[in-house]
């Protein structure tokens, strides 16, 4: 059996220049990084989402929800009390749309050389990035411990 893998081309960068789809789409994506992050956190920290919840004075399906990668109606406030409760802070990043859908674009075959010489095979992003401006803008909505790297 052969180990191929197939790629899909779902020609997101396309579907990003239409406004109403990059809106939802910028949503859904901020909601599920929102989500694991906050996940990944609380496991780092070893505690359950009821401990959690009594850290912020709240109940534990309201950390449930946070949680959830299609959860939208978090706030600042809420996720600055999980944070602050979780020992971490908050960064926000605004990210123009063209930058965003430049990371989606098919790299030309120059590029994919020097991304792979850069990045020595890690994936940095939607593909791996190819010019330092690109891993500038790389940004997204963060909640990390003063210890993450």
């Amino acid at each position: 059996m052969s180990d191929v893998a197939h790629s899909i081309d779902l020609d997101l960068a396309a579907k990003l220049r239409d406004p109403k789809y990059r809106q939802k789409f910028f949503l859904a994506e901020a909601s599920a990084h929102i989500a694991a992050q906050l996940i990944a956190l609380r496991k780092r920290r070893d505690l359950s989402q009821k401990e959690v919840a009594q850290l912020t004075d709240t109940r534990q399906p309201a950390i449930s929800r946070a949680e959830q990668a299609d959860y939208q109606n978090w706030s600042f406030n809420t996720l600055r009390s999980i944070a602050d409760a979780l020992d971490a802070r908050i960064r926000v990043f605004i990210q123009p749309s063209e930058d965003v859908i430049a990371e989606y674009e098919e790299p030309k075959a120059n590029e994919v050389e020097e991304a792979t010489t850069e990045t020595k095979g890690d994936v940095v992003g939607p593909r791996s990035a190819t010019t330092s401006s690109e891993k500038r803008t790389r940004q997204r909505v963060r909640i990390e411990a003063a210890t993450f790297a």
